[in-house]
């Protein structure tokens, strides 16, 4: 037989949910909170593991806010899985507002309108900001941006990617997103998911999941 001792280490150990107070529960809306003020926030990742692990492929949706810089996935579009910063369309390449839903989705996908002129001889990049729309040197060839975990928002090349950002709108057009929040965001999405793009959004005011009861 197990000793009062030995038992208290197992309720202790495995965290087992009739030895857990309501104390114990954590506040993730207000470690969210803390996080936005905190030193730095904007290249940062926001996860809230409660929320994520609930979200399934019909329950997911993504909203993005311009002003920010910022993006967020929502569950049921009411609590925060996740906030994270993105770098949309530079000017004149500004990313259009509006609500979309994901057309395609690749892992491995490149650009068929942005990316470098490379020389075929030597293999030496020509030009670093190429457009496939214009010219091509001679001896050369256009290079696709590479835009892994591709999710297309728009016939005309508007979509989300891993990429570089760098916390401020940088990209032509497209919704570049943190690897480590892309690796999050891109299993939990499928065709058909919404992504609604805003001039400025944010999610005050949402609130914590309720406790589960015990059946």
């Amino acid at each position: 037989m197990r000793s009062l001792r030995d038992l208290g280490l197992l309720c202790g150990g495995l965290l087992l949910a009739s030895c857990a107070t309501p104390e114990a529960r954590t506040n993730w809306s207000e470690q969210h909170a803390t996080f936005r003020q905190s030193e730095g926030w904007k290249k940062q990742v926001f996860f809230n593991p409660p929320v994520y692990d609930q979200i399934t492929t019909s329950r997911g949706s993504v909203k993005v806010s311009l002003a920010d810089q910022r993006a967020y996935l929502l569950l049921d579009d009411k609590h925060v899985a996740m906030d994270f910063p993105v770098a949309t369309g530079k000017k004149n390449y500004r990313t259009p507002t509006g609500s979309y839903k994901v057309l395609q989705m690749k892992e491995d996908y490149a650009s068929n309108l942005y990316g470098r002129f490379v020389d075929i001889e030597s293999g030496k990049t020509i030009d670093s900001d190429a457009d496939s729309r214009k010219p091509t040197p001679e001896g050369a060839k256009f290079v696709g941006a590479p835009m892994p975990n591709w999710m297309r928002l728009t016939n005309t090349g508007v979509g989300m990617h891993i990429g570089y950002v760098p916390g401020y709108a940088a990209s032509h057009g497209c919704i570049r997103v943190v690897r480590s929040a892309m690796k999050k965001l891109y299993p939990v999405s499928e065709l058909g998911t919404p992504v609604e793009v805003l001039d400025s959004w944010s999610p005050a005011g949402f609130k914590d999941l309720e406790p589960q009861k015990n059946r």
